[in-house]
């Protein structure tokens, strides 16, 4: 008996042992468990609050910068506002400032032309020694593109070295003065010398043309020679060129000669009175001859022409079928 229970003894305290064994075990797997647990619980709690503390530290940042842009640009808005402000003020000055000028020029230019009445167009006319004067109507449209032109012309001509004035009549009101110098079409330009109606201007309608027409009618009609250098340089040029050998400049030939001169601006005309020169080119008595430029001779034209018209009319037409 006694070793029966020797071995449930030895048993019992062998299961005791075990048991106590599994016990400790389960408690240190479990304690082991606890710890890893609060191990990981600390780490991802660590990290939650790093990853918080980034975010809220990224959008603090973020918010930041955005706020310092945001600044920035409204600051730069602001500026070139300003910047555009003013550049539009400068341009709208400057633009006002350039319209104002071309106004003020226009408007020179406009008085520049003399404006004349039925009551003083005689007197006015008569103050000087030439002048262009147009007949228009304000509903003319060749007398609008006229217009322009005609004003720089006279400005032109106000400053030259011998001034020529330009002026103007709305026969729409001075019917009296249109009437008399026959005015049928808009616009008519007539020429006038020492107060009397001289020609119908049928030159250049833009500026340019009137003022080179207007220089020569203002220059004398025929250019007096009084050497044989300046008629040889008379005839040098390459356009026909018409002389009058006179006996003196008040002979009725040369007076006819000198009107001929100034109906026909298109031709280039001289005289000489002094016998040296006469002899030069072996003219003893009175008369008028045409000489071409040798770009202009051939078989058919002779180097010059000697005219025999002595009448106004007569020496006109034999000219002008010559030149």
């Amino acid at each position: 008996m006694s070793a029966v229970v020797v071995v449930v003894v030895v048993v019992v305290v062998v299961v005791v042992v075990v048991v106590v064994v599994i016990v400790v075990v389960i408690v240190v797997v479990l304690v082991v468990l606890v710890v890893v647990v609060v191990i990981a619980v600390v780490v991802v709690a660590t990290v939650v609050v790093i990853v918080v503390v980034v975010v809220v530290v990224g959008l603090v940042v973020v918010v930041k910068v955005v706020g310092l842009v945001v600044v920035v640009a409204v600051v730069v808005v602001v500026v070139v506002v300003v910047v555009v402000v003013v550049v539009v003020v400068e341009v709208g000055q400057r633009d006002r400032g350039t319209s104002d000028k071309a106004a003020l020029a226009i408007a020179g230019a406009a008085d520049d032309v003399l404006v004349f009445t039925d009551s003083s167009f005689a007197t006015e006319v008569a103050k000087h020694d030439v002048i262009l004067i147009e007949f228009y109507a304000p509903w003319c449209g060749h007398c609008k593109r006229l217009a322009p032109e005609y004003e720089k012309a006279a400005t032109a001509l106000k400053k030259a070295e011998t001034p020529v004035p330009l002026a103007k009549v709305d026969c729409t009101v001075e019917t009296e003065t249109c009437s008399k110098y026959g005015v049928s079409g808009y616009p008519t330009l007539k020429i006038f010398k020492k107060g009397e109606f001289s020609k119908e201007y049928d030159g250049p309608r833009e500026a340019d043309g009137i003022v080179k027409v207007m220089n020569k009618e203002a220059g004398p009609v025929s250019r007096k020679l009084e050497t044989v250098e300046q008629a040889q340089a008379f005839l040098s040029k390459d356009t026909v060129g018409v002389i009058g050998f006179f006996e003196s400049e008040t002979s009725s030939l040369a007076k006819n000669f000198l009107k001929v001169a100034d109906q026909l601006s298109d031709v280039r005309f001289a005289h000489i009175v002094d016998e040296k020169v006469k002899e030069e080119f072996k003219k003893t008595e009175e008369g008028v001859t045409l000489f071409r430029p040798k770009v202009l001779q051939s078989k058919f034209e002779d180097a010059q022409v000697d005219i025999s018209a002595t009448s106004t009319s007569a020496l006109k037409s034999s000219i002008q079928g010559e030149a």
